[in-house]
């Protein structure tokens, strides 16, 4: 339960800090005072820098995580099969590149063309950052209209995925690879955060959201996840333990 309750104080922490523009220096709402402003600007200036408190820390969370699967391997191996132990790895091996991949900027000049900031990484992808599956689709009810592109119908099905799998038996021989059921609800805040900020800022705006804005800015949201993946994979250690 502290678990849960430490994912609800970062979830309305990382809100807070993104309305007063943490993830993004520059802009600042005018809810906090303009001295408090400044010394955050100065001390969050940040925003074109992959290296920050906030990357050192997902960095941090997704790192420790994998050397518990490392430590704890033969624990888990008891408790499941070995595919099922290599996939969640190699998806926090995945995860774990993915973050520090900025250190490749610049190093391939054929990438410029094909990444979005000239990283070799999957997630900056000019072609997936480009796709849009659909346009203009209409919600009559809401008279609100918008266009699915790739990268977000992507990580929402992939979260959606690793959230809710534990509830399909088909799946039930990699079930270690998925959240517990416990922590499923929380894998649907990246999906959620889009929707609400696009409903907000087309219907009703009372937030002051502009085009492009998050309820909780992109790093935030990454941050949550890594923890969310570092708390379930403690969970499961647990759980094993007490199981022997």
């Amino acid at each position: 339960m502290r678990e849960n309750l430490a994912l609800i104080v970062l979830l309305c922490t990382s809100f807070l800090c993104s309305r007063i523009g943490l993830h993004h220096g520059a802009e600042i709402s005018l809810l906090a005072p303009q001295h408090i402003l400044n010394q955050i600007q100065e001390i969050h200036a940040y925003k074109e820098q992959e290296i920050s408190l906030l990357e050192i820390t997902q960095t941090s969370f997704l790192f420790s995580a994998l050397v518990l699967h490392f430590k704890y391997r033969r624990l888990m191996l008891e408790n499941s099969n070995i595919f099922a132990y290599l996939l969640r790895v190699s998806m926090f091996l995945f995860l774990f590149y993915e973050e520090i991949s900025f250190i490749t900027a610049g190093t391939i000049p054929q990438l410029d063309s094909l990444n979005v900031q000239s990283e070799l990484n999957f997630h900056n992808l000019t072609i997936f950052a480009k796709y849009r599956i659909a346009e203009n689709i209409n919600i009559p009810i809401l008279n609100y209209t918008f266009t699915l592109i790739f990268p977000v119908a992507f990580f929402s099905m992939a979260l959606a995925f690793i959230g809710f799998g534990s509830y399909m038996r088909y799946f039930s021989k990699i079930r270690l690879l998925f959240l517990e059921k416990r922590y499923s609800i929380y894998s649907l805040v990246f999906i959620l955060n889009i929707i609400l900020s696009s409903v907000i800022i087309n219907k009703f705006n009372f937030l002051g959201l502009r085009d492009g804005d998050l309820l909780i800015g992109v790093e935030f949201v990454e941050l949550f996840i890594y923890v969310l993946l570092f708390f379930d994979t403690i969970c499961k250690i647990k759980f094993m333990k007490s199981a022997r």
